[in-house]
């Protein structure tokens, strides 16, 4: 499905051309870039939210599981989804949903995309970890820089008492 459906827009980016089995390009691409583009697809301010559902509370990452999560779950847990947010995850196939006793649930739609969102979210720990080390970095020399003038300060602070303590004395003599 996923594959068909990106062959479907690119014949919709490309007007109507017929596209060719080496027009797709690499299909481990397509699924790769798949998760990344439906999450950015979504919302701003939903886009971290739906990244966190699916990374961290619809995978069981150990053993690459996917896990099902009620709607009244997905509620709770993420008040800022929104349905519409939810219907177009189902509509991209990114996600499923059915009825189990009249309660709605929803999982990754296929154990195929639990390595590209798992890869996705490597590369976003990865990159939160990075500016985590470059802010803390940051501060480190910021904190050093402030204890360098502190102590330029009382250098500067001592010299001026021993000057003013070297005037005194040669206007005593």
């Amino acid at each position: 499905q996923i594959i068909c459906q990106y062959a479907e827009n690119k014949v919709v980016r490309e007007e109507g051309q017929i596209i060719r089995p080496e027009d797709l390009g690499d299909l481990r691409d397509i699924s790769k870039n798949y998760y990344r583009e439906v999450i950015q697809s979504l919302p701003a301010n939903e886009q971290e939210l739906a990244q966190d559902m699916t990374e961290n509370r619809m995978i069981f990452e150990q053993d690459q599981l996917r896990l099902s999560l009620y709607a009244k779950q997905i509620k709770k847990l993420y008040p800022g989804i929104s349905d519409t947010t939810l219907e177009a995850l189902v509509r991209s196939h990114l996600l499923r949903v059915e009825e189990r006793s009249g309660e709605l649930i929803y999982e990754i739609s296929h154990d195929a995309l639990v390595a590209p969102i798992l890869a996705a979210k490597k590369i976003r720990d990865e990159e939160t970890e990075r500016i985590k080390k470059e802010a803390e970095e940051a501060e480190r020399r910021r904190k050093e820089a402030e204890e360098a003038e502190i102590e330029r300060q009382r250098l500067l602070a001592e010299a001026e008492a021993e000057k003013q303590r070297l005037i005194a004395e040669a206007e005593a003599e």
